[in-house]
């Protein structure tokens, strides 16, 4: 126990400074495997994240094309004229804070 000036001396202090080293380390050891863990796991599933959002990004795609092709009909009836200029507007205000080149 302890140093090499106190070998062979066990005191109450030394025990509990012995205590408080193994419980450390045994939550660095803990964390550690959590941390090696979710690192393996986030590098499995990264493909497949990508892949998920390419195809989020191409079903978008498709929508705003098919809503393009119905924008006459759209402006033609005022109601729905009304809630397709405010989503576009909605949109252009998302895509302006998401821009690398905004101020904040």
């Amino acid at each position: 126990m302890g140093g090499r000036a106190t070998r062979g001396i066990r005191s109450r202090r030394k025990l509990a400074a012995a205590r408080r080293n193994l419980k450390k380390a045994r939550q660095v050891r803990q964390i550690n495997r959590l941390r090696q863990g979710i690192e393996a796991a986030y590098t499995a599933l990264k493909p497949y994240r990508q892949r998920e959002f390419a195809m989020a990004e191409a079903a978008l795609a498709q929508e705003r094309a098919e809503l393009k092709i119905l924008e006459p009909k759209i402006m033609s009836d005022p109601l729905l004229r009304q809630i397709y200029t405010e989503l576009i507007l909605q949109q252009e205000v998302h895509a302006d804070a998401e821009s690398p080149d905004h101020p904040e």
